[in-house]
């Protein structure tokens, strides 16, 4: 891990000291540069190339080797013969001059070629102005129709985003509403759930009383069978006690009959044990006393006997 720390260290202080060098570098690539743009050395490379055409076709375009081809270009003479022989004048001189000539010449030549071509540039010029402002009146109508675009498409995109909020909105509350439902169905489940166990004991106790109901029906027919039969039977005793009471009645009314005769006959024998006591004593009154002490005994016999009589016939 250490290592590796190191490897990177090392590899960071590298890519610094790469950059401080580049750094460095730039001012004198900066001069370099400044230097090749300047006219002058792109006028003599142009003209060493044109009076010198011969030795780069031999150095580039030749099928000897390098070095022959290198021989041939040092043997090409480089010497001109005008009046006298000026050495070196097609490989320095007169590239050089005919540089310097063209640097001096071109802004003449610039002056004169615009002059020559003032009329069409300023044709060009309105007619380029008239282009322009063709194009931009088809810009304008462009980004009129461009802005129309784009308002009609902006309006578009509110629309679309206010449907996508409101089905946003209606999907969350379809979500609570389901999450409601879902809650409910739960509470129903359990509902459904209890009302099954409710529903099993119920048939079950339902099983149980159908059972006991036919238990009691059983027991209500034994006893229906019991009561029938003692229905049967009562009926029987009550018309054998109605029998019995009519015998009773018919005995109580000839025993009552007895009773008034009996009390008839009574009343009688008073009267005539008065008469007979008045009799046996001519001028003897009896006292209500002397009724009583004599009536009573007769009466208390008479009522013995009638009382006696009723407890037979009860």
């Amino acid at each position: 891990m250490s290592k590796n720390k190191s490897d990177e260290n090392d590899k960071g202080s590298d890519d610094s000291l790469f950059k401080k060098s580049i750094d460095s570098l730039k001012p004198l690539q900066d001069a370099v540069l400044s230097r090749f743009s300047n006219p002058l050395f792109f006028s003599f490379a142009i003209s060493w190339a044109l009076f010198n055409w011969d030795r780069l076709a031999v150095l580039f375009f030749s099928k000897q080797n390098i070095l022959s081809r290198i021989e041939t270009v040092k043997a090409m003479p480089s010497n001109a013969l005008f009046y006298w022989d000026i050495p070196h004048a097609t490989t320095i001189w007169f590239p050089l001059a005919s540089s310097c000539i063209f640097v001096l010449i071109s802004p003449y030549i610039n002056n004169l070629v615009d002059l020559v071509l003032l009329s069409p540039r300023k044709m060009k010029q309105s007619n380029d102005e008239l282009l322009l402002q063709n194009s931009y009146v088809k810009k304008k109508d462009t980004a009129i129709t461009q802005v129309n675009f784009e308002e009609a498409h902006e309006t578009e995109r509110l629309r679309l985003r206010s449907e996508q909020e409101r089905l946003r909105a209606e999907a969350f509350t379809s979500k609570s509403n389901v999450s409601d439902l879902k809650n409910t169905l739960a509470t129903l489940n359990e509902s459904i759930s209890t009302s099954s166990a409710t529903n099993d004991t119920i048939k079950r106790e339902n099983a149980e009383l159908l059972s006991r109901l036919n238990e009691l029906r059983k027991e209500v027919n034994e006893y229906d069978l019991s009561i029938s039969s003692s229905r049967q039977t009562l009926s029987e005793l009550e018309s054998e006690i109605s029998k019995k009471k009519n015998s009773y009645d018919e005995r109580i009314d000839a025993l009552k009959h007895e009773i008034t005769t009996l009390k008839f006959n009574l009343d009688e024998s008073n009267n005539h044990l008065i008469g007979v006591v008045n009799l046996i004593q001519p001028g003897t009154y009896l006292t209500k006393q002397d009724e009583i002490d004599i009536l009573d005994p007769a009466k208390r016999w008479a009522h013995n006997v009638n009382w006696g009589r009723e407890q037979q016939i009860k």
